[in-house]
């Protein structure tokens, strides 16, 4: 990881299997087993990621409020949050079209989005690895990711922080058709 060889870097996972990976890739940050809903970690941070739609994975609007104010708490004074999430309209376009199908080497994935409820919806993904010959081995996973209107985060984020910058995946203005959001924002002082 970039920032741990100029930063002092910690990182959580509530998975394992996930720790053992980045554990590979940033030898010198101190990793943590824990739940973005309540791990505190032992010091105050000038900054907290959490990114690659991470967020999403949270199915209850209460549990991304939740997160909001664990990593306000787990801030410095005027320390910053940047997140990202997939939006409502790109999890439901994706699963509009799917399955959509992936080549990879000589290896496929298919994935096939599915909406669950009004905010939810299930990623199927099989990937068929290539071993030899014709031969494939089958790996198929299920995992839910919801999202919910912008206007609606950002109030909730309001309560804990002062929101810098928010953006789309191509570092431009938010608009209807947005499919991933980045969210910057500053810890509130609220003893003023």
């Amino acid at each position: 990881m970039y920032l741990s060889e100029f930063y002092n870097a910690e990182g959580v996972d509530i998975s394992k299997s996930m720790l053992k990976l980045a554990a590979a890739k940033v030898e010198k940050s101190a990793l943590h087993k824990g739940d973005i809903r309540n791990f505190i970690p032992g010091k105050k941070q000038d900054v907290v990621f959490c990114l690659y739609d991470t967020i999403n994975h949270l199915l209850l609007f209460n549990e991304w409020k939740k997160v909001f104010k664990n990593v306000f708490n787990s801030l410095n004074e005027n320390g910053l949050f940047i997140f990202d999430f997939n939006t409502f309209y790109k999890l439901d376009l994706i699963s509009e079209i799917s399955p959509v199908v992936n080549r990879f080497n000589k290896n496929f994935l298919i994935a096939d989005i599915e909406k669950i409820s009004v905010n939810t919806f299930n990623w199927n993904l099989k990937v068929f690895e290539f071993k030899k010959d014709d031969d494939f081995k089958l790996h198929e996973s299920n995992i839910k990711e919801s999202s919910f209107e912008l206007e609606k985060i950002t109030d909730a984020l309001e309560k804990h922080f002062e929101i810098l910058e928010t953006v789309d995946e191509f570092d431009k203005k938010i608009h209807q058709h947005s499919e991933r959001i980045y969210i910057v924002c500053r810890k509130k002082n609220l003893k003023k």
